[in-house]
């Protein structure tokens, strides 16, 4: 009664089907029981899988287990430590006689997967521009006028002057070139003032006394002027001026 019985009904067939069937050799009659569906169904089935898992590993295979339980099957297959499943059926007895597991090596070491973008490095932050210090402002104005100056611009060298000495008001560069303008633009009070408050930041500089010589002299004071270029020499002997001063000392003293 459990038996599943495949006939062939020749009354299906024309007459000329029916002579080819005739001429072919007899089939032969057999059956299947359940335990063997069953068991060829877990074959495929486990053919199958044994496919699939070959197909999605990489790793190669170390070592083989014949004759794993079903409970140990299902924890390597959990566990993902399955590469490859060998199946042997008897089909006469209708059952699975050897099933053998191939252990695929344990997984190295390596970073985990994420669907997460990878952290960058952030990015340089820009540095704050360099502050202003009164240094800074001194010596942008103290270019600027000078290049006045050297263009014979002396009333604009003047103003850039000025702003150099409101940022470091003992500029000796600012007062000597302020002193030098205002010189050059007659202003010869004003250019002794400054002149003057150079002499008192650095008395050893020879550049002060020339121009204080030629300040003093055009105002008038000729002891003052003297000893200013007198002053020059011994501190610049060799000097680039020093000819030129040894010339209006000769000037002035005959």
């Amino acid at each position: 009664a459990n038996d599943i019985d495949i006939d062939i009904d020749d009354e299906i067939h024309t007459k000329r089907t029916r002579l080819d069937l005739e001429s072919l050799p007899p089939i032969e009659r057999f059956s299947v029981t359940r335990p063997m569906a069953a068991a060829i169904f877990v074959v495929g089935f486990l053919v199958v899988l044994g496919i699939v898992l070959i197909a999605t590993r990489e790793a190669p295979a170390t070592s083989t287990d014949a004759g794993v339980g079903v409970g140990a099957l299902h924890e390597m297959l959990d566990g993902g430590r399955v590469d490859e499943i060998v199946v042997a059926a008897d089909a006469d007895a209708g059952a699975v006689v050897e099933v053998a597991v191939v252990v695929a090596a344990p997984p190295t070491a390596a970073t985990p997967k994420t669907d997460k973008a990878p952290k960058q490095a952030p990015a340089p932050k820009e540095l704050p521009p360099a502050a202003d210090t009164p240094e800074a402002q001194y010596a942008r104005h103290l270019k600027i006028a000078e290049g006045f100056a050297q263009r014979g611009d002396f009333g604009r060298s003047v103003r850039s002057y000025k702003a150099a000495l409101q940022a470091m008001p003992d500029g000796l560069a600012a007062h000597l070139g302020l002193g030098n303008a205002y010189y050059e633009l007659d202003s010869l009070d004003a250019a002794l003032k400054h002149l003057e408050r150079a002499r008192a930041l650095a008395p050893k500089d020879p550049q002060v006394y020339v121009l204080l010589g030629a300040a003093y002299q055009s105002r008038e004071r000729t002891t003052d002027a003297v000893a200013a270029y007198e002053r020059y020499l011994q501190l610049a002997p060799d000097g680039k001026f020093a000819r030129d001063v040894r010339g209006i000392l000769r000037g002035i003293k005959r």
